[in-house]
């Protein structure tokens, strides 16, 4: 290395990418206030703890945290994370996890407007990172909490959505606040969360083994950090190599 890179960073496919890949092309994802009464398709993503180290935050811009966040940081002893302009580093929100964050979904919220649901075995809250122009779409914000959807007509998982922060924008992803983001529709979670919505969709299903070699499949040929696939790498390069060298 000759000091030209300083930092790198990766990102999941969408969720619905993979379940399609491992179950045959069946499977997508929904997202939804908890009472599921508007369900538009979204495509969750992951990224890495350092996402907001790499990245240019000219183009970031958070317009709402969750409240409780530092509260539930001071008291259970931890560090927060922020960015050079002090403001709270919200990957490090999607991966933070406190005793609290175990729940179970109600299988019947949704009876209406859902197939009916099947039991995860993950019952913690699902850390999200959602765009602005969710908020009166949906009448969304960081107090209310949503659902996450997984699966098809045949599986479908339900699970308890923590808003961890609303954004207007974050670098490398379409977040905004006009309603268009329905169309468009990017989220975020941690790795950790991404891999255990994989593993909940491959234990759940009617044919788990099947799913679990295909998934195995998807991803030998390749060193995978976490056994998770990789969607985008983003470099940072340090600002005194020549253009010749950046190029």
């Amino acid at each position: 290395m000759d000091g030209a890179v300083i930092a790198w960073t990766y990102a999941a496919p969408s969720l619905q990418y993979v379940l399609r890949k491992i179950n045959n092309g069946k499977g997508s994802t929904r997202f939804a206030d908890y009472a599921g009464y508007k369900s538009p398709k979204n495509n969750i993503y992951s990224v890495q703890e350092n996402y907001l180290e790499v990245l240019d935050l000219k183009y970031y811009m958070a317009n709402e945290l969750a409240a409780d966040y530092v509260k539930k940081m001071d008291d259970a002893g931890r560090t927060i994370k922020r960015l050079p302009d002090g403001q709270i580093d919200v990957i490090q929100m999607l991966y933070e996890e406190f005793p609290d964050g175990a729940v179970a979904v109600p299988p019947n919220v949704t009876a209406a407007n859902f197939p009916p649901a099947k039991e995860s075995k993950y019952h913690k809250e699902i850390n999200i990172l959602l765009a602005e122009g969710f908020r009166d779409f949906l009448s969304m914000d960081t107090t209310r909490p949503g659902r996450l959807n997984v699966g098809g007509h045949s599986q479908q998982l339900a699970y308890k959505v923590k808003v961890q922060a609303m954004l207007t924008k974050l670098p490398g992803w379409y977040f905004t606040a006009y309603q268009s983001a329905q169309f468009f529709s990017q989220q975020l979670v941690s790795e950790t969360q991404y891999k255990a919505l994989i593993e909940d969709f491959i234990q759940t299903s009617d044919k788990p083994e099947e799913l679990r070699q295909n998934y195995a499949d998807m991803i030998n040929t390749y060193n995978f950090t976490n056994d998770i696939p990789k969607y985008k790498v983003f470099v940072k390069l340090n600002q005194t190599i020549s253009d010749e060298r950046r190029a």
